[in-house]
């Protein structure tokens, strides 16, 4: 069961990364197309975490209670979340280190367009 997790765990990582250098190679990160790809990696995310859960129960002779395909989904998701953050340490330190800059750019231009609008 485990290596069912760590599988699906893979490929939702690959999934979140991949749609991350393709939006990085294209430089589509604020285009509409951008979000797009956003949606579709959001998409495969929990396609690959259903797979998993799905696997695990026919594993278990089609038998789980919602408590243990949660536990199971979050755990894929753990190990998802454990490979994507290695590869952000790797994105903003090594390959693309001026992006932290252009995040907080954007989020003080969106910052003031929300108290210009009365919003915060």
């Amino acid at each position: 069961m485990a290596n069912t997790i760590y599988k699906y765990g893979f490929f939702a990582a690959l999934c979140a990364i991949g749609t991350h250098v393709i939006m990085y190679v294209l430089a589509m990160a604020e285009s509409t197309t951008g979000a797009t790809i956003q949606m579709l990696d959001a998409v495969g995310y929990g396609v690959f975490m259903t797979l998993g859960v799905i696997v695990i129960k026919k594993q278990r002779n089609n038998e789980i209670t919602y408590g243990k395909a949660l536990g199971n989904g979050l755990l894929i998701s753990g190990a998802a979340l454990f490979i994507v953050c290695f590869y952000m340490y790797a994105y903003f330190t090594f390959i693309n280190p001026d992006a932290i800059e252009t995040l907080y750019a954007q989020m003080m231009k969106y910052k003031d367009v929300l108290k210009a609008q009365g919003m915060t």
